[in-house]
């Protein structure tokens, strides 16, 4: 089907919302996105219930909501797509109101901060290539001087550079979002299910049937948003999300003047407070469900410190991990329906955090309302532009 012409579910009414054993909206998966959305979907005043695969949210071994860095990077992860940009530049401007309104509502310090990224030039992230993308979206961009750079960061290497600043460049604490959503998401209108992961979708002309190997519900519509395992689903044909291994370091006793992040090809670090630094991540494409940490992986995490920013490896190191980001084929998200009653926000790859609330407002308005948002991002992430056929 069109997502230019969906059929959803027609809004609850005042009904639904009642205690019902049958949800108004089903969604599948307990990270930042699903649980993005069941919060949004709940707060229009949907009846949701909510399957998370492990024991908690986003405790899947892997799962990237709890893996992440917490980036909210559109110019630097994107900046040679300049449609996909601007979703992306509008998403990170909603995460101002969108971190203080969860901290308020919670009561948990996110670590929200908009300090900004410096950008070492390396080979796959020549600085001219920022300029360009900078200058055609609006966002400003410097260039800093040697001393400029090392009086924000001061390990980096002798011979780091050319630098440039993107003031734009947020970052926050993903594990304080998880754990403020887990706070607030159980409630009378959200029924939680851990353990519980999808198998099996049954599309109807009234609801749609979801199997779990221990559980089943009839839903009025189905969300499908459960990261890297989004498309281990039968019943229906589903987008090719596939998942992308990265391995990460966490260092202790970090006392840089930025608060923000630095990037270098796919490389980068983010700060936490209480002076520790974040360092990722790898590329693994071909690692499958597979999230243990590997010595070549912290060897190529090293070797980058080594390169660019020797004066970190001198610090203690506190914590190793991986996590496995939801790929698809062109690197976009997945995000509309799969027929009437089911669809789907996954495969957001390298920008699962910076886009989660824009994905839930938008779900929110338009499997609610029935309104096509007037968004690029609905044509760019169109579902149907590519689907694994369920056998």
């Amino acid at each position: 089907m069109s997502p230019s012409a969906p059929s959803p579910p027609p809004a609850p009414s005042g009904a639904a919302v009642r205690p019902s054993p049958a949800p108004d909206v089903l969604v599948v998966g307990g990270g930042l996105v699903g649980l993005f959305c069941a919060d949004a979907l709940e707060r229009r005043g949907a009846r949701v219930e909510l399957w998370e695969r492990g024991g908690s949210f986003g405790a899947e071994s892997g799962a990237a909501s709890h893996a992440s860095a917490g980036m909210l990077a559109p110019l630097a992860e994107v900046p040679d797509d300049p449609d996909f940009l601007a979703v992306c530049l509008r998403a990170r401007d909603l995460w101002r109101d969108a971190a203080r309104q969860l901290a308020d509502r919670s009561g948990i310090d996110l670590d929200y901060d908009d300090d900004g990224a410096l950008l070492v030039d390396h080979v796959d992230a020549p600085a001219t290539a920022f300029e360009a993308a900078a200058l055609l979206a609006g966002e400003p961009i410097l260039r800093l001087d040697d001393r400029e750079a090392r009086d924000l960061v001061p390990d980096l290497a002798p011979d780091a550079g050319p630098f440039l600043f993107l003031p734009g460049e947020h970052r926050v604490d993903n594990r304080r979002v998880l754990e403020a959503l887990a706070k607030l998401i159980p409630r009378p209108g959200v029924r939680v299910r851990f353990r519980c992961a999808l198998e099996r979708l049954t599309p109807g002309p009234t609801g749609v049937r979801a199997e779990s190997a221990e559980h089943s519900t009839e839903a009025g519509a189905v969300l499908i948003a459960a990261g890297a395992w989004s498309s281990r689903v039968r019943g229906l044909a589903t987008p090719p999300i596939h998942p992308v291994k990265g391995q990460m370091m966490r260092f202790s006793h970090v006392d840089w003047p930025l608060g923000g992040c630095v990037r270098s090809g796919h490389f980068y670090t983010a700060r936490r407070r209480g002076g520790e630094v974040l360092l990722g991540a790898t590329v693994e494409p071909e690692a499958g469900f597979d999230a243990r940490v590997t010595g070549g992986g912290l060897e190529s995490l090293t070797g980058f410190a080594r390169s660019v920013l020797p004066g970190l490896l001198n610090r203690p190191v506190v914590e190793t991990w991986a996590g496995l980001r939801p790929g698809s084929p062109d690197g976009r998200p997945h995000l509309g329906p799969l027929d009437d009653r089911v669809w789907v926000a996954s495969g957001h790859s390298r920008n699962g955090v910076l886009l989660a609330p824009w994905t839930a407002n938008t779900v929110a308005d338009w499997l609610l309302d029935g309104a096509v948002p007037d968004e690029p991002g609905v044509r760019l992430f169109a579902p149907e532009r590519s689907l694994l056929v369920e056998p």
